[in-house]
């Protein structure tokens, strides 16, 4: 989950709100994250929350973490 938010805050682009989903093999599991970007009473802060499952999106949540990217170009 953090690996989610890390590469969200360094990719450099000012993610959208919505919903997304994947995978990723970590440790020889394969591990399905969905990540949900929300706006913030500041318009130049996004909440950035993974939700992390192991073998599908039917499984009960392993981890949670939150995270937020601010937008710097303005």
């Amino acid at each position: 989950a953090l690996n989610k938010i890390t590469e969200q805050q360094v990719a450099g682009a000012w993610p959208g709100i919505g919903i997304s989903k994947g995978t990723v093999v970590l440790a020889e599991r394969e591990w399905h994250w969905t990540l949900t970007v929300a706006g913030t009473p500041d318009p130049d802060l996004r909440r950035l929350e993974v939700a992390v499952r192991q073998q599908n999106a039917d499984q009960p949540i392993v981890t949670t973490e939150v995270g937020f990217i601010g937008r710097f170009d303005r």
